[in-house]
């Protein structure tokens, strides 16, 4: 009860993304060969004793690194918008936009500012989009659908406490 440990791992897009000339083409990234694709991994298991089923956990995040851009990416049939019929214009390729951060008052990029573009910026509010515990049933990735064990949320909720 109570013990605090750390867990690296890398973000959705594995690293991938780091300028506008890395497309999100499937053949192009690294876990995309497989069925299902190994896509937006995440760190764990982490086992917890004498955690039952139906029990409530408590997660405290202490800390998230930010790192120095961050990026969006569309393409056909890929995410909400790669399917979009209303914006036709965004679904027809793959794009990409990277996007710089500038520190913050602490001198780290965990209170700075994500440039979005050189006239739109709005203060980083960094997040952990997956997080859960163990499904009954197997999962092949955080992306299989989601359920009472959680997963990929995206929830801007699962964040740290800033003091």
């Amino acid at each position: 009860m109570g013990e605090i440990f750390e867990i690296e791992t890398w973000d959705a897009g594995i690293g991938f993304f780091k300028s506008s000339a890395d497309k999100a083409i499937p053949a192009n990234r690294h876990g995309f060969d497989r069925t299902p694709p190994l896509v937006n991994l995440i760190a764990g298991p982490i086992f917890i004793e004498g955690l039952d089923r139906g029990d409530t956990l408590v997660v405290k995040i202490h800390q998230i690194e930010v790192e120095k851009t961050s990026w969006i990416a569309v393409g056909p049939n890929r995410g909400s918008l790669g399917e979009s019929s209303r914006w036709n214009e965004i679904s027809g390729e793959y794009s990409t936009m990277v996007f710089d951060h500038s520190p913050g008052s602490s001198g780290t990029t965990i209170d700075g500012t994500l440039h979005f573009t050189e006239k739109i910026s709005w203060p980083i509010t960094p997040f952990v989009g997956t997080l859960g515990v163990a499904p009954d049933r197997d999962v092949a990735n955080s992306l299989d659908r989601q359920g009472n064990w959680c997963g990929n949320r995206d929830i801007r909720d699962f964040k740290m406490e800033m003091q």
